[in-house]
């Protein structure tokens, strides 16, 4: 019988890689309301100026007798531009354009925390672990292990 956990935990993995993973489902553009032009996330839904012309209909939220709702766009390796350009009311002055980019954020967090690569976990677990060419990572200039988040 496995022993129970006496206080729970999230482990570090889920924390700085799987859960970021997830940001690669933010769509470019929402629809917030009927008649209105989509906007992005960052700038335009950014939430730290009064509402006006931001008042959110049933476009982002499944209401009974109303259309579906807009879905999240599949999981996938990439962000919307409006994450790699995050807004200076996001980030605060920036002396590095990468301190803007959320990809770079969540690479770095992950180095900072010690998280294992992507081919330690894989070898770890017994999953097959992806050549170099499948990863078209050497053609950036990367040369060491996998980031997890990636």
């Amino acid at each position: 019988m496995p022993t129970a956990v006496k206080h729970p935990f999230i482990p570090v993995e889920l924390a700085n890689a799987a859960f970021r993973y997830g940001h690669s489902q933010l769509r470019p553009m929402y629809a917030i309301r009927a008649g209105a032009a989509p906007m992005a996330v960052f700038p335009d839904l950014i939430g730290f100026s009064p509402v006006g012309d931001r008042a959110v209909d049933s476009m982002l939220f499944d209401v009974p007798g109303r259309p579906s709702a807009q879905r999240s766009k599949r999981i996938d390796g990439t962000l919307p531009a409006s994450l790699i350009e995050l807004p200076r009311e996001i980030t605060g002055a920036a002396g590095d354009s990468a301190y803007r980019s959320l990809a770079a954020r969540a690479l770095q967090r992950g180095h900072g925390t010690g998280l294992p690569s992507g081919e330690s976990i894989a070898r770890e677990i017994g999953a097959r672990v992806l050549e170099r060419a499948e990863l078209a990572l050497p053609q950036y200039g990367w040369s060491i292990e996998t980031p997890l988040w990636l």
